[in-house]
């Protein structure tokens, strides 16, 4: 039997085939829909916030970082921020920077972040107090030389020398404190910055004591000489020098009783109560005690010591500017005194009337004197008599004999030759008159000849008829003269 035969024919599926969304009609379904896509969108819009508020964040932190940064590198200036110091204040701004940043991000508390803030803010104030302590120390003029030769002082000359060309490192110990460290002598030396700003003398050495500081040494060598030039007649000695005699201290015969006499006064114990005076330092550089070991303590034998050594140094200060006084010229020899009334009297001859009232003639009458004539070589003496009576005397010291007895008179009346003595006597005794008369003579200014003497000596006329002889003589040439074109 045969089987039937199927064919495929056409359904109409309808809806089935083409389904539609659901619609809900409220209630509960439809209300965890619309929950689902509001909580999507404010998700969205709170990233977007939040990625808005970092980046607010962000250009705050710049600004701030670069606030403190500025601030860092003022206080740490250009050799303090060199090297792996250069590091370690980029990483105090980075710090700073994440400080700020993390607090405004809320990460950390308000007080976590002021307490790293002030941490920072207090580094930097060190920095600049430190930085400016060591370039105070470095501004002063201190030599190697003058440092004193203890450990201490020598450390603190190495620290300035150390911080003036840059060689420390910045640190943190581990309690966090800021620290510096520098290399010394004795190797590699760490010190906390407060301890550094805590002690004023950290880059101050101190220095060798100097006489030459102290105002009452420099007074002492000076007073003690005034002293014993007025008071102390027993400690003098002659000298001579430069053709005069003086007197002066002898410190060789007298130098004991002169430092005992100096050790008593307060010429001296002002020295010790200076405020510039350091007996530590005294003893032990200016004495070399320490090079032997020995330290200052305050005993008495070491105060004895440095009175006994001050005292030797303002003696030889004295010694080395001691003064002449009591200037007096030297007594003449009988040599020297007709060498002296031989100069007077030849020098007086040139000018006799300023030599007369300047170096002769003493009166109590204030118009004695000489005076000038109108003819050179003649003068005019003014003396008086005995009895008081002024004597006018006329004398032409162009005659050889009235000149004789002017040189006499000079000889006799020359205060700075003693007229009296016999030296001044011999003195003019052996000039020779003729070579002084000649001398005078040529000082005196030439008389102008005149244009007529030769006719007024040849007819033996007067002036004026030789003038008139003169006058026709030259009038009768003009007219026999045939070079002349009439």
């Amino acid at each position: 039997m045969a089987l039937p035969k199927v064919t495929y024919g056409t359904y109409n599926y309808g809806e089935y085939a083409r389904p539609t969304a659901i619609k809900y009609k409220g209630g509960l379904g439809e209300g965890i829909a619309q929950g689902l896509a509001k909580g999507v969108s404010s998700y969205m819009e709170a990233k977007e916030e939040k990625k808005q508020f970092v980046k607010k964040v962000d250009t705050e932190v710049v600004k701030e970082r670069a606030r403190f940064g500025d601030a860092l590198d003022i206080a740490a200036g250009s050799k303090f921020a060199e090297g792996e110091n250069k590091k370690f204040i980029k990483q105090m701004k980075e710090d700073y920077g994440n400080a700020y940043r993390q607090w405004r991000l809320g990460n950390i508390s308000a007080e976590e972040y002021e307490k790293t803030r002030s941490g920072l803010m207090g580094d930097l104030r060190n920095i600049a107090s430190v930085k400016d302590q060591a370039m105070g120390a470095l501004q002063l003029d201190i030599k190697e030389e003058d440092v004193r030769n203890t450990t201490n002082d020598l450390l603190r000359s190495e620290r300035r020398d150390g911080f003036g060309k840059g060689l420390y490192l910045l640190g943190r110990d581990k309690d966090n404190n800021l620290t510096y460290t520098v290399e010394t002598s004795g190797g590699a030396q760490t010190y906390v910055g407060m301890k550094i700003l805590n002690d004023e003398k950290f880059f101050l050495p101190s220095l060798k004591y100097d006489n030459s500081v102290n105002a009452s040494f420099n007074s002492a060598a000076p007073n003690l000489l005034k002293l014993l030039a007025g008071t102390k007649p027993e400690y003098h000695t002659e000298t001579v020098k430069g053709g005069y005699k003086y007197d002066t201290i002898d410190f060789d015969k007298h130098g004991a009783e002169i430092k005992a006499s100096l050790m008593s006064s307060p010429n001296f114990t002002n020295i010790l109560n200076d405020k510039t005076f350091d007996a530590k330092a005294y003893y032990e550089d200016n004495l070399g005690n320490l090079d032997k070991g020995n330290t200052y303590t305050g005993s008495a034998k070491q105060e004895e010591e440095i009175r006994q050594a001050l005292a030797d140094e303002v003696i030889q200060n004295a010694k080395i500017n001691n003064i002449s006084f009591n200037k007096r010229a030297l007594p003449a020899s009988p040599k020297e005194k007709i060498n002296s009334a031989t100069v007077a009297i030849n020098n007086s001859v040139l000018n006799p009337v300023d030599f007369y009232n300047s170096h002769i003639y003493q009166s109590p009458h204030l118009e004695d004197g000489a005076e000038p004539t109108d003819t050179p070589g003649i003068i005019k003496l003014k003396t008086y008599s005995e009895d008081g009576t002024l004597i006018p005397t006329t004398m032409d010291l162009r005659k050889k004999a009235v000149f004789a007895k002017f040189v006499g008179y000079i000889g006799k009346k020359h205060p700075s030759v003693d007229g009296r003595s016999n030296e001044v006597r011999d003195a003019v005794a052996n000039i020779n008159l003729d070579e002084l008369h000649k001398k005078f003579m040529d000082s005196l200014p030439k008389e102008k000849k005149s244009e007529n003497s030769d006719i007024q000596n040849q007819f033996g006329v007067s002036p004026e008829m030789a003038k008139a002889i003169g006058d026709n003589l030259k009038l009768s040439n003009e007219n026999n003269d045939f070079s002349q074109q009439k």
